[in-house]
């Protein structure tokens, strides 16, 4: 399966309005949506994303490291929240476009060789929101066995169907068949099933 080279998460790939496509995948802009979704939204998509991991995973005062984090909007709105968050992101393009007020909290690296800057269990959690199906195949069961050393619980959303051209597809039902720490949970992004790796 193919995937993206890392130097191909540019400004094409995150704000292809502003420039011309060097593929057919990505968005044409990745920022802060605004939107009211039911009496509790905060009226904004990565806030609301943000409030809904912080209350289903008590995050609180929890030290917890998102990656494939883009502009850091979810890490930005997690420390409002009161979380130690950290962020994680290939993409040198987008870290320089987060806010001055979470940037120093972001890492720019590859996650595939990356994450050995960390301790054993540094983080209470590590999550990710469609990361995963951007590792080639080869990688992924090396990046998941860095993830189970640096995290004591972890969560991942995963586009089960996604341009095969560009990214890694797969049914939940294969990815949790990986070498998860127990309690590990996937979900699917298109239709919000969940699967826990049991203990």
């Amino acid at each position: 399966m193919a995937t993206l080279k890392p130097e191909e998460y540019d400004i094409s790939y995150f704000d292809g309005r502003k420039a011309r496509y060097r593929h057919n995948a990505g968005y044409d802009k990745y920022e802060r949506w605004y939107r009211k979704d039911g009496e509790k939204s905060l009226g904004e998509f990565w806030k609301d994303y943000a409030n809904d991991l912080f209350n289903t995973y008590h995050l609180k005062g929890k030290k917890v490291l998102e990656l494939g984090c883009a502009k850091g909007f979810v890490v930005e709105d997690l420390r409002d929240m009161g979380v130690e968050a950290y962020g994680f992101d290939i993409s040198e393009y987008a870290v320089k476009k987060a806010s001055s007020e979470v940037k120093p909290f972001l890492t720019t690296d590859d996650a595939r060789t990356g994450l050995s800057r960390y301790k054993n269990k540094e983080f209470d959690v590590v999550c990710s929101l469609r990361f995963m199906e951007c590792i080639p195949d080869s990688d992924i069961s090396w990046l998941i066995t860095q993830m189970n050393r640096i995290a004591k619980f972890q969560f991942h959303v995963i586009d089960e169907q996604i341009k095969p051209n560009f990214y890694t597809n797969m049914p939940l039902e294969d990815w949790i068949k990986y070498d998860w720490s127990p309690g590990t949970i996937l979900q699917s992004n298109e239709n919000r099933k969940k699967i826990l790796r049991k203990p």
